[in-house]
């Protein structure tokens, strides 16, 4: 089973991929053809319409840079959904409740099972004691980019390097958004500000 969706999640990758190599090939193609009509051809107006005609092949690549953009976006907003979910649950927002997660590529963090959120969570009104606690654990930030690098993990290892990226970046604008949101409505001591810029530091 694990076999078969890692497959599966390697054919998805690839169809990704495409869309950017084509793109670039295609490009490399229009270079190549203006680089030959350079060196072959005389100046004169029916090789100027020639290196109009290929400079035409701009337009596809941008019709496929923009569909391989439009891809990755909609995968983005797939996943989006999941990675609240992790936020929700490193940082304490359902009270550490179980939380059934949705399935998701096979993974033991995405699949359809019920989740327990740990009793370490978000939390900057800290005391001495508290604070020392914090300290000695492993905490909600690490937790959470371990669930994080989990879901992102088996497709941005097939990936090329830019939609990795794009694919990381949409990923975390998601988990930004929503631990504003949580920090925002954390209370704070000055032993909480030192430990709110440890975790922005891990």
């Amino acid at each position: 089973m694990r076999m078969r969706t890692s497959i599966g999640v390697a054919r998805a990758a690839a169809n990704f991929n495409d869309l950017e190599v084509v793109a670039e090939y295609t490009k490399r193609l229009e270079g190549n053809f203006l680089k030959e009509i350079d060196a072959g051809y005389p100046r004169g107006h029916d090789t100027e319409q020639l290196r109009m005609c290929i400079k035409g092949l701009g337009g596809v690549v941008e019709s496929f840079s923009n569909a391989s953009e439009r891809a990755i976006e909609r995968l983005v907003s797939t996943m989006l959904p999941r990675v609240r979910q992790i936020v929700n649950e490193a940082v304490g927002n359902e009270g550490g409740s179980a939380i059934p997660a949705a399935s998701f590529m096979g993974s033991p963090v995405l699949s359809g099972a019920t989740s327990t959120v740990s009793s370490t969570r978000l939390d900057y009104d800290l005391d001495d004691r508290a604070f020392e606690l914090a300290q000695l654990s492993e905490g909600y930030v690490g937790r959470m980019c371990s669930s994080l690098d989990e879901l992102i993990e088996p497709l941005g290892a097939h990936f090329l390097p830019k939609l990795s990226d794009a694919l990381l970046i949409g990923i975390l604008g998601g988990v930004s958004t929503r631990l504003e949101a949580a920090i925002r409505k954390s209370k704070f001591t000055p032993l909480g500000a030192i430990s709110l810029d440890s975790d922005v530091r891990y």
